[in-house]
């Protein structure tokens, strides 16, 4: 503008200043991409916190060196979509020297759980007028599991105060935990009986010598079931059933490990087998049994709209186009796609002869064979009801305890605007389904009890304290 101007006028003082303006861009110019090739960075991002629940914030530390020469920069930590950002901040303005690092402390609170990635570091290096600037990006790929609100650790160590589950049966090999010899009965004596069993009583009135029979009774290993399939993950009020599995499934664990009960939990969904951990009583199992449980999927949105339907003109379009030929698989494809399907259901170094809850229950029951085992299972009877059917029938016919809690999933929809006619009577044949389903399952010895969303673990202890302890 003031070369123009200084020609429209004939302002030579103009010309000059231009042209001086003009000399100092280009310079500055040619010096910023010089020292753009010379530019390197290292970034390094730590996280804080090993364990991370929904209502705690996460401390984060970024630590970025220079590697070039003295740059002014400005860092920013890109935030992953479903944390927000709690304290401090993720952006920070500074002049770098070589070698110099810049460290960057900020908490982020996660807004679901579930997986949470960060990617990517941002660095805007800017010349010393500060008339340029270029963006580096530099892959910093952290990860950290946010799992459920801590008030369910709360909440079950609250529970352990009031609530105790003692479920027992005759020990026929050792498991991991035993009670003490309970009084069976009276035999005929055989040489070799110990001396203080014999039944001393019994000899003045009998005038022979009887012994006392002992069993030794267990703790019965217990295995939660918790269905991750894609029915449990719906939601469309943000509370998801899988989610109030996971609630109970830790408090549950809680009770049982507080009494001695071998306790492991195993999640699957429509596929197979997600992740399992067997029972057990050693130090530490309640923080497996959390790690475990941190490996269950998302809940699903339900609530977006609809996909919107073609107009009339575009269907017809469609259907006038010339149809793709029938694709059809060759031999060698066809193997390649079986054994690709094989290895999902494989399972920690073993192989499933079925999928879902039925290959658990068939691998459990083999493993404890001649042992009784309980299994509590969390499931809403709708993605892997044919496979918890057959599970239960295989629990009945080895004398293995079963104990279902079922939600309902019209209660976690939360409310609606407007209920129309179609809508109960979908509420009503997917409530009439459940409760045929419940049938078949109570034929089969199952105990079953219904939750909601504001129902806790208690529920489930007294049942399982008032009819199997």
């Amino acid at each position: 503008m003031l070369l123009i101007a200084s020609y429209l006028f004939n302002n030579l003082s103009l010309a000059l200043i231009a042209s001086s303006m003009l000399v100092t861009m280009v310079f500055a110019r040619m010096v910023f991409s010089r020292e753009l090739r010379q530019a390197g960075f290292d970034a390094r991002r730590t996280i804080l916190d090993p364990v991370v629940f929904l209502d705690k914030p996460i401390s984060v530390l970024l630590e970025v060196e220079n590697k070039g020469a003295a740059q002014s920069v400005t860092i920013e930590d890109v935030l992953p979509e479903t944390v927000e950002l709690a304290t401090g901040s993720n952006r920070v303005v500074q002049v770098l020297a070589r070698g110099e690092k810049a460290k960057v402390r900020y908490s982020v609170r996660p807004t679901m759980r579930g997986r949470i990635a960060f990617e990517e570091v941002k660095v805007e290096v800017s010349d010393r007028t500060g008339l340029f600037s270029y963006e580096i990006s530099i892959p910093e790929e952290s990860e950290v599991v946010a799992h459920i609100k801590e008030e369910s650790i709360r909440r079950g160590m609250a529970l352990v105060k009031k609530e105790r589950v003692e479920v027992t049966h005759v020990s026929h090999q050792r498991w991991l935990r035993t009670r003490d010899y309970e009084f069976h009965g009276i035999r005929d004596y055989v040489p070799g009986d110990r001396f203080r069993d014999i039944h001393w009583r019994s000899l003045s009135k009998l005038n022979k010598l009887l012994t006392k029979v002992y069993e030794r009774e267990a703790m019965i290993p217990t295995t939660i079931l918790l269905d991750c399939g894609r029915s449990m993950r719906l939601t469309a009020s943000g509370l998801a059933k899988v989610d109030h599995g996971i609630h109970l499934s830790l408090e549950i664990a809680k009770v049982l490990l507080a009494g001695n009960h071998p306790t492991g939990v195993v999640l699957f969904d429509e596929v197979g087998v997600i992740d399992r951990l067997s029972p057990s009583t050693k130090r530490g199992q309640f923080d497996q049994i959390l790690n475990t449980l941190r490996k269950a999927p998302v809940y699903i949105d339900s609530s977006g709209k609809a996909a919107v339907e073609p107009a009339p003109a575009e269907t017809e379009k469609v259907a006038e186009e010339e149809q793709p030929e029938e694709y059809v698989a060759t031999p060698n494809e066809a193997e390649e796609f079986l054994s690709t399907i094989a290895a999902f259901q494989s399972m920690k170094g073993f192989k499933q002869t079925r999928v879902g809850l039925e290959g658990v229950m068939k691998v459990g029951i083999a493993k404890g064979r001649r042992k009784g085992q309980m299994y509590i299972l969390i499931s809403d009877l709708e993605a892997c009801r044919d496979s918890i059917i057959r599970g239960a029938a295989m629990a009945s016919a080895n004398e293995h305890q079963m104990v279902l809690a079922t939600p309902f999933s019209y209660w976690y929809e939360g409310k609606k605007d407007e209920v129309t006619i179609e809508g109960l009577e979908d509420m009503y044949e997917s409530y009439e389904t459940k409760l045929k389903t419940e049938k078949r399952l109570k034929s089969l010895g199952v105990l079953i009890v219904d939750i909601g969303p504001r129902d806790e673990a208690m529920k489930l202890t007294r049942l399982i304290r008032r009819k199997l302890s």
